[in-house]
């Protein structure tokens, strides 16, 4: 390694604000001490391919642009005519957006094989972190079958130890020792002393002091006086292990990190009271990387190969997991890092991306994970196919569309009339063909522009016609009714009346700040909150306004809010649960004539920039009483003399409007309709939408209760 390699890369990284870098044979880490100097890691990179730069599209577009030119510029008339002109201009011009194109493609295909990197990289750590965390799991099953066996009786009688072969053998290599009431020694498989086997007397009498007294018995045994005091004392974690009976429990002694288990039986007359196992976690982290590492994910089809690999010896599971061994460099930089590290590697034919990653619950293994480059690459097949072939299109595609320039001074004069009749037949998909870029060509262009407006604005003002209520429930003894006129060809005014599944219906007038296009698409957003909150099954107004407020805080962009009034009316208990958010208040008129406001002051949903609760309230709609909805357009709007209508002209309106309408299922219709009628009367000013929304409760019958 050249000296000078190292403070070059640190040079170039402190500019970018990075701290690694891959080289073509190292992968370089970096790192600035406290005091100002700098540590770096360089270790070898896994072998693999290296892919040739994709310069054979741009040798192509060169030579065909090159031929074409020098082919027709040495025609007998050099340049030609006007078809020959129009081909070598169209492919000198087509020249330079297929270059773009190409250059675009080989990005998009570079990015999009990243992201595809990327997507493997993810489900290999996935993979990788699964399998490291179902350890816990495996231990959790391998108790349990401890727990089985030490819950029979029979267990504890001697003769019976043959029934833990199974834990004392490979793979897990345990020590079983069974103690007697008296702390004697009755059973030990194998015959070998453990690190435990000294105190093993104190740690039952401790346990079974606390769980199980009648089975202890005056010591058989001599207890150390200074043991007992250690083990008691509790600071070595021995207190806890006394009171954790049928658990793995994991001590820590020095290199070494024994799992002790211990159990005794829950009836008398066995001969031993306490059993104990003991096991080294290294045999069960063995048996679970051995029984377990083929079980890993998928991606696309296509599993993700795991491999663990022990850090200290040559152990490797699955069995042909060794020749992975060259990724030893990946593993240590995982080792050093602390976090997983990625790569490409060559194994056999193919390549491979490897994520390597240290293990945190088996800490003693490393992990690796393979996925086929081959596969990404069958994923980029069809993307580059069509990037390939609409480079080929474009080139060939010039030079027809050159013999056609000939006709182009005729074309847009049939074009532009037959563009007219299309605009008249309502036909907006069908656009007028655009040649060249002279005065006819803007002119087509701009006749498209218009086109493309018209078809928005019809479509948009049919969308928004489809928004509004297309009929009123009509629940026995009241009547609903409402209209809404737009001040221009789209609008912001919200409003909403359908039945509720609980049967209460949903009265909602809202007024979206500004107007136009962008106010009739907020419209249509809140439309459709509106109407999943209504499917939700939870009836609750502030829920809706939260809803909607939150809808409207997230929109990029100068802020947009709503002036809304909501109410749930039950018509079976005749009451109004009320929500005010910065909206006019409803006016409620009684049968004798008599208005008030209805609503408190709140803000506009959308207006805040954290959420705020909305005043409310609570109705009680007795017979005849009329509750008049209305947006701010209505009484803002100046009549001939130039003066506003005011809420007074507007009260006096509505009183006689209501005085004057029928007692059956269309009075509220006709009080919209008087009130549409007086309001065209004082004023033919249109600048602001104007909604209304009326709900009568009709006159209680004579004779009826």
């Amino acid at each position: 390694m050249r000296p000078e390699l190292p403070a070059r890369f640190w040079k170039r990284l402190e500019k970018q604000g990075r701290q690694e870098i891959d080289t073509n044979r190292r992968h370089w880490e970096f790192r600035l001490t406290n005091g100002g100097n700098v540590l770096f890691l360089a270790v070898p990179s896994p072998s693999a391919t290296s892919r040739p730069p994709l310069v054979f599209w741009w040798g192509f577009i060169a030579t065909v642009c090159l031929v074409s030119a020098r082919i027709i510029a040495n025609g007998p008339d050099m340049l030609g005519p006007i078809t020959r002109l129009s081909v070598l201009l169209f492919v000198v011009a087509a020249a330079v957006p297929t270059a773009c194109a190409a250059l675009a493609g080989f990005r998009v295909l570079s990015d999009r094989r990243e992201v595809l990197r990327s997507e493997v990289q993810r489900a290999q750590v996935d993979a990788l972190r699964l399998f490291d965390e179902r350890f816990e799991d495996h231990l959790d099953r391998f108790r349990r079958r401890l727990v089985r066996l030490t819950s029979q009786p029979s267990f504890y009688d001697l003769g019976h130890t043959r029934a833990a072969a199974p834990f004392i053998a490979q793979p897990f290599s345990g020590h079983l020792d069974l103690l007697a009431s008296d702390s004697r020694t009755i059973a030990r498989v194998p015959d070998t002393d453990t690190a435990f086997t000294p105190l093993l007397p104190v740690i039952q009498r401790m346990a079974l002091e606390v769980l199980a007294p009648d089975l202890i018995a005056t010591p058989g045994v001599r207890i150390d006086a200074a043991t007992d005091r250690m083990i008691r004392e509790g600071q070595f974690g021995f207190t806890a292990l006394a009171i954790r009976p049928r658990r793995l429990n994991q001590m820590n002694t020095g290199t070494s990190r024994p799992m002790f288990y211990w159990d005794h039986p829950r009836t008398d007359g066995q001969d031993a009271a306490f059993a104990v196992f003991v096991f080294d976690r290294e045999n069960l982290m063995r048996d679970y990387a051995a029984t377990r590492i083929l079980e890993s994910g998928a991606l696309w089809g296509t599993k993700i190969r795991i491999g663990a690999h022990h850090l200290d010896r040559t152990e490797a599971f699955p069995g042909n997991a060794t020749a992975w061994r060259k990724l030893t460099p990946a593993v240590n930089r995982s080792r050093v890092l602390n976090k997983p590290v990625f790569g490409k590697v060559r194994f056999g034919s193919r390549d491979w991306w490897y994520t390597a990653v240290v293990g945190a619950n088996i800490d003693r293994y490393s992990f690796i994970a393979l996925y086929p480059d081959d596969k990404i690459e069958a994923a980029l097949g069809e993307l580059r196919a069509k990037a390939y072939a609409g480079m080929a299109v474009m080139i060939f595609l010039a030079a027809g569309l050159g013999a056609l320039l000939s006709r182009r001074l005729t074309r847009p004069v049939s074009a532009l009339a037959e563009g007219v009749s299309n605009l008249q037949r309502k036909e907006f998909n069908r656009l007028v063909r655009i040649d060249g870029q002279d005065e006819l060509a803007r002119l087509s262009s701009a006749f498209n522009g218009m086109m493309a407006e018209l078809k928005d604005l019809d479509v948009a003002r049919a969308v928004q016609g489809s928004l509004l209520p297309a009929s009123y429930p009509a629940p026995d003894g009241y009547s609903i009714h409402g209209s809404c006129l737009f001040a221009g060809d789209l609008g912001g005014d919200c409003l909403d009346c359908r039945p509720l599944p609980d049967g209460r219906i949903l009265l909602l007038i809202g007024d979206v700040s500004g107007h136009g296009a962008a106010s009739a698409l907020l419209m249509a957003f809140i439309k459709a909150t509106v109407t999943l909150w209504s499917r939700s099954g939870v009836s609750d107004l502030p829920l809706l306004a939260n809803r909607i407020d939150a809808l409207l805080r997230s929109f990029p962009g100068p802020r947009r809010f709503l002036a809304f009034f909501g109410c749930l009316f039950d018509p079976a208990t005749h009451t109004i649960e009320w929500l005010s958010g910065g909206h006019p208040y409803p006016l409620l008129v009684s049968p004798a004539g008599s208005a008030r406001f209805v609503g408190a002051p709140g803000y506009p949903l959308g207006i805040r920039r954290r959420p705020q609760a909305s005043p409310a309230g609570t109705l009680e709609f007795e017979p005849g009483d009329t509750l008049f909805f209305y947006t701010d357009g209505f009484v803002e709007a100046l009549d001939r003399t130039g003066a506003p209508v005011g809420y007074d002209r507007m009260t006096e309106m509505t009183c006689t409007a209501c005085a004057a309408a029928s007692a059956d299922g269309e009075r509220a219709r006709n009080i919209v309709d008087s009130l549409l009628e007086h309001r065209a009367a004082i004023t033919d000013e249109w600048s602001d939408d104007v909604t209304m929304l009326v709900l009568a409760r009709l006159p209680r019958k004579e004779g009826v209760p």
